[in-house]
């Protein structure tokens, strides 16, 4: 019944913004030009910038208005979807890919800066659950990258790194804000399940780099993600976040691969170690 209200709502927003934009619209051409000579063609351009940024007249002001209701509304229909979607399971239509093993690795030495990282032969498997740990500095992230970097072409692999750039952030915001109303609400329902407000995403740009990696992990999902690569998935996270993200990765039921400092969160979500250990310039990649 919410959803039912929160749609006609939105239906009857959309149709009346409609007609105040056509007023404005007519309202603008009707006094575009008035004490404008017609050879004046600089005073007639900058009234024309006037009326098209709203700066001129009532019924451009009212239109603004209507436009941000119209927003409102859709906001409100979105949190109809999470409402009924909030205990639903986040990975009930996920599982392994077909192929038993997504990437094998050649033993290399990546290069970091003045030092240098020894990597062995790795594999992850469709189902491995792995956990890459080692002091700041040693070439976790580095590594990371080089993996994404490697895998097949076709993989349906999901990085989300560990300071997303702004670029990422308004990608994001935007994937978000193009979806459907049941996908977004899908997206809103897991950001919900990962102990954070949906409504705040919805309102505006400027969210927690911590949301901003809740959404981006949300977004992901729906596209079934044969590998989730996360790098210090918990920073910026509080007690309430971590939890809630430690248990739905400990479900998943392919493949992952987690950097991060926390040890409870790599005990409790992944079965395989990957440690870097070394000192000064010369780091090695241990696997068990």
């Amino acid at each position: 019944h919410a959803h039912e209200t929160a749609r006609r709502e939105k239906a009857r927003i959309e149709r009346e913004a409609r007609r105040r934009r056509e007023e404005a619209s007519r309202s603008a051409g009707k006094r575009s030009l008035k004490g404008v000579g017609k050879h004046d063609g600089d005073a007639r351009y900058k009234k024309r910038i006037a009326v098209v940024s709203g700066q001129d007249g009532k019924a451009g002001r009212l239109s603004s208005r209507m436009e941000a209701r119209l927003a409102a509304a859709e906001a409100s229909l979105a949190a109809t979807h999470v409402e009924k979607r909030y205990d639903a399971d986040v990975w009930l239509d996920a599982a392994p890919s077909r192929r038993r093993v997504l990437l094998r690795m050649e033993p290399q030495v990546l290069a970091l800066g003045d030092a240098t990282l020894s990597v062995p032969a790795l594999h992850i498997g469709n189902a491995d659950h792995i956990g890459l740990v080692g002091d700041n500095g040693t070439g976790k992230t580095t590594l990371v990258k080089r993996i994404v970097g490697c895998l097949p072409d076709g993989t349906r692999a999901l990085y989300v790194p560990q300071e997303p750039s702004n670029a990422d952030k308004r990608a994001a915001l935007t994937a978000l804000r193009d979806l459907p109303d049941a996908r977004r609400g899908c997206a809103l329902s897991i950001v919900a399940q990962l102990n954070s407000e949906p409504e705040r995403i919805l309102e505006g740009d400027v969210i927690s780099p911590g949301e901003m990696r809740k959404l981006m992990l949300a977004l992901g999902i729906l596209d079934g993600p044969e590998l989730i690569v996360m790098d210090e998935p918990t920073n910026h996270l509080d007690l309430g976040s971590t939890v809630a993200l430690e248990r739905m990765l400990a479900a998943y039921p392919a493949a992952l691969l987690l950097v991060s400092h926390d040890a409870k969160l790599v005990a409790a979500a992944t079965g395989i170690t990957w440690r870097i250990s070394g000192t000064g310039d010369e780091y090695r990649l241990l696997v068990r």
